[in-house]
């Protein structure tokens, strides 16, 4: 299966399953909510795009996304990028930054894991908004530096984020 959790009434499309508290999602759920209505094991791709941030307790959301996910199952999460206009609007909860994923993923692995399973963070990708390059026109430093590392360290210059994740055994799991 193929899950996307968060599709709203624009999902992603064929050969994947929506899931959402909205009538037109295929699963009917309210993903605040755990555990989902799927088994453990059962996904081989999860991807979300901008929910993450209006859901209660984020980290239980990514909890429940590795318990959903076979091992090795890929993983894509879109946010708004943390510094963007984006990033706080009204029915946003959090921010959802790179240094949040690389903890989770690196420095407090056994804080935030608790199952037989977890993410692991492959890498981070920003997309850029109409003001990367005006930041470039106006700031002629900037143009000798990689897009990327623009975007990590100037604000309003990217629009959002996408986390690639895959399921791995949890390597602190105690039963």
């Amino acid at each position: 299966m193929k899950l996307e959790f968060g599709g709203g009434k624009k999902p992603r499309g064929d050969g994947w399953v929506n899931v959402d508290q909205c009538q037109e999602a295929d699963v009917i759920h309210n993903l605040n909510l755990r555990p989902w209505p799927f088994a453990d094991d059962s996904a081989g791709e999860i991807y979300s795009s901008h929910c993450l941030e209006h859901l209660i307790q984020p980290v239980e959301v990514l909890r429940e996304v590795a318990r959903i996910g076979k091992l090795g199952a890929k993983v894509e999460i879109r946010v708004p990028a943390p510094y963007s206009d984006l990033a706080m609007v009204v029915g946003h909860l959090h921010v959802f930054a790179p240094m949040a994923a690389e903890n989770i993923d690196k420095h407090f692995v056994a804080d935030f894991w608790n199952g037989p399973k977890r993410l692991k963070l492959d890498r981070y990708h920003y997309s850029s908004c109409e003001r990367l390059a005006k930041a470039k026109m106006v700031l002629p430093y900037l143009d000798n530096l990689d897009d990327q590392l623009i975007m990590e360290f100037v604000p309003g210059t990217a629009h959002e984020v996408t986390y690639f994740y895959h399921v791995i055994e949890n390597e602190c799991y105690k039963p």
